[in-house]
């Protein structure tokens, strides 16, 4: 298939191995041809499995690493990623398991285009409707340039919680 083929089929067959995905593929990649071609194997890839959540994250991170990658391709696969993650029909994964491995990609975004990751964050809340735990998490764990809109979320939940303490 190609010579990402073995490390492709790791991911698309082993959800287990999703947290160590950004770094087993960087450790992969020594060109822009190399990225290229793992664009291009994910791509025919997701034709016959468009819905594996490996194969979505493992396209998101080919594509941002592109020399010219497509923003729109990115946030496409990033949240076609995490909406077949949790959901019940598919892989079926604990939303805090998705959200370590989303802010690992995201981190990487960030290092390319912050403007890129800050989308892609609201986004992943949308999609992932974290509770206060998992914004909690994004601002702990991700880098501080796409945290604003997740410290926003909980500041509003802080002052409806304080509203309703004083009205009493």
């Amino acid at each position: 298939l190609g010579e990402f083929s073995e490390i492709i089929e790791s991911l698309q067959n082993d959800p287990n191995l999703l947290p160590n995905a950004v770094e087993l593929l960087s450790e992969e990649i020594e060109s822009p041809n190399d990225v290229l071609a793992l664009r291009g194997q994910t791509s025919r890839l997701l034709e016959s499995y468009p819905d594996n959540p490996s194969l979505l994250l493992t396209r998101a991170l080919s594509e941002i690493w592109a020399p010219e990658y497509d923003s729109k391709v990115v946030r496409e696969n990033f949240l076609a990623f995490v909406k077949f993650s949790i959901s019940k029909n598919k892989w079926g994964l604990d939303k805090i398991f998705t959200l370590d491995v989303s802010l690992q990609f995201l981190n990487v975004v960030e290092k390319i285009n912050s403007n890129i990751a800050q989308v892609l964050v609201v986004g992943l809340i949308e999609e992932l409707s974290p509770d206060l735990e998992g914004l909690r998490m994004i601002i702990g764990l991700g880098n501080p340039s796409f945290t604003i809109y997740p410290m926003n979320l909980l500041i509003e939940n802080l002052q409806s919680v304080y509203l309703e303490v004083i009205k009493e």
